[in-house]
């Protein structure tokens, strides 16, 4: 099994282990260190945002990386897809089978503790007991399915994102630099990562999608680009921000010069230094699994983590409602919007 930040130290018993991928904290923590490498990266020079990446990955950030999966996997796509649905006995046998073989190829790379977790939640998906995919099902309403759905494009995707990751980092040990490099570090994947991040940092500091601030700038709303530059100050090179440059250029206007060098010199996070992390953490992987977590789980998971949170619970319980909630119940989620 892969050591590293993955490791083969027991871990103490947690309980929110049993409704996430146990390693969970250990993703965080290597997020935490991208985190620290590339959170405004703009002042090195060799990235920029433009027009490009922004219509690319619209969509995409404003709904996180699992989009794709909330796209695809619908109730019924799910049930051709593990052999639930009504079909012959030898049919329904081979799916099931089928099903079976994905999954065990799929965790064999990943430690121990989350092999059996991912063998545990899929179980009813792949076993050969009729009478435990009968129980499963029988008794299913249209509002379970729709948490069954949502709970089982999170499981699979942080499958694939926990197993990235350490083929990454098995790569890493017997590739040299800069053929890593050229494979995992191209501009496009980092954008990809890039735009996630600040989206999340949008939502935390200005309540509001970069999505939607990018479209209120691009309107003409010098408040959206001047928060845009307090995020990436490589935004200049928009083409609809050089157009907003030049015409305040050619009208002489100084305060709107000030503005933009006070965006430009100023972190979005500098009035969220004891909060900032828990919220952007929480912010990008909610949909990842967080949001089956109770407030107890998810502080001790935090924790475990190495990330500081308050210190009294309820205060926790109010933050993450406030904060968080609000802005996934507001996103259109497909799979949430399922028509069983």
């Amino acid at each position: 099994m892969p050591m590293g930040v993955w490791g083969s130290v027991k871990q103490k018993s947690s309980y929110w282990k049993q409704k996430v991928d146990p390693a969970f904290d250990r993703i965080i923590r290597k997020y935490i260190e991208l985190f620290s490498l590339v959170e405004f990266p703009s002042s090195s020079g060799w990235l920029k945002l433009d027009d490009a990446y922004f219509q690319k990955y619209a969509n995409k950030i404003l709904h996180g990386w699992i989009l794709p999966y909330e796209k695809e996997m619908t109730k019924q796509r799910i049930l051709s897809f593990t052999g639930l649905r009504k079909m012959d006995g030898a049919e329904r046998i081979k799916v099931r089978a089928d099903f079976r073989k994905l999954l065990f190829e799929e965790i064999k790379i990943i430690p121990q503790e989350s092999q059996d977790y991912y063998k545990r939640i899929f179980e009813p998906y792949y076993s050969e007991s009729e009478k435990l995919a009968f129980d499963f099902s029988k008794n299913m309403t249209a509002a379970r399915w729709k948490e069954e759905v949502r709970a089982f494009i999170s499981n699979w995707f942080f499958l694939r994102v926990h197993v990235a990751l350490i083929e990454i980092e098995n790569e890493t040990k017997l590739t040299d630099e800069k053929t890593i490099q050229k494979k995992y570090l191209r501009p496009s994947l980092i954008m990809e990562f890039l735009l996630s991040l600040y989206n999340s940092i949008a939502l935390l500091v200005f309540n509001i999608s970069l999505t939607e601030l990018l479209k209120d700038a691009k309107s003409g709303n010098e408040e959206a680009f001047f928060k845009i530059l307090q995020i990436d100050r490589t935004a200049v090179e928009c083409e609809w921000a050089k157009r907003m440059l030049r015409k305040a250029q050619l009208t002489a206007d100084k305060e709107f010069f000030q503005k933009v060098a006070k965006a430009m010199t100023t972190s979005p996070m500098e009035n969220r230094k004891i909060y900032g992390q828990v919220s952007v953490v929480l912010l990008l992987f909610w949909r990842f699994g967080l949001w089956r977590l109770e407030n107890d789980e998810l502080i001790e998971l935090l924790k475990d983590s190495g990330i500081r949170v308050q210190k009294d619970p309820e205060t926790f319980r109010k933050y993450v409602a406030r904060e968080v909630k609000p802005f996934f119940d507001m996103q259109e989620v497909p799979s949430g919007k399922l028509q069983l």
